[in-house]
């Protein structure tokens, strides 16, 4: 009888064990992709009012701020201050409040007023109860790219308007 319960505790620990082992590789795989992710991506953390928690070093670079001038800001430092004030914007962020998330191309401001285009998923992170309790963004600068179709249609429209004025 001894010698079974000792089997049993034996038992549950190797099983324990192996429980943990498993957990610990799920969460080295987690932090592989985040590391992944954190390389790859402009990401930025906001609460669920759109006040930046962090930012990595990515985005930073796209908007040309310091961690430490963004921190405990909101998000509107990045928007043109007219979308800033509308409907539309205030709706943008209490649809993300109530879990649903955002994904598209979207044009940025950073620190001295410069142009940015970014691709990004507006991603609100709920916690067991389905509380939103932060907002991840992961983006892709496209600024590169945008303003290049930008030029094309401007020398297209040019050229259109040079046919117009030959024409008698």
């Amino acid at each position: 009888m001894i010698s079974e319960t000792f089997r049993r505790r034996a038992d549950d620990q190797q099983e324990e064990s192996a429980a943990v082992q498993a957990t610990r590789a799920n969460n080295s795989e987690r932090d592989w992709i985040l590391n992944s992710l954190d390389r790859s991506q402009a990401v930025i953390k906001f609460d669920p009012d759109g006040i930046i928690q962090d930012a990595n070093d990515n985005f930073l670079g796209v908007v040309g701020y310091s961690i430490d001038e963004i921190r405990g800001q909101h998000h509107r430092m990045f928007v043109d201050p007219h979308y800033a004030e509308s409907d539309e914007y205030r709706e943008f962020w209490a649809s993300l409040r109530l879990g649903e998330f955002k994904s598209a191309e979207f044009q940025r401001f950073g620190k001295h007023g410069q142009e940015a285009w970014i691709q990004a998923t507006y991603n609100p992170v709920m916690n067991p109860s389905g509380e939103v309790v932060a907002v991840i963004k992961f983006a892709t600068d496209i600024t590169r790219q945008r303003l290049q179709q930008r030029e094309v249609q401007d020398r297209s429209q040019a050229i259109i308007e040079f046919n117009r004025r030959l024409r008698p």
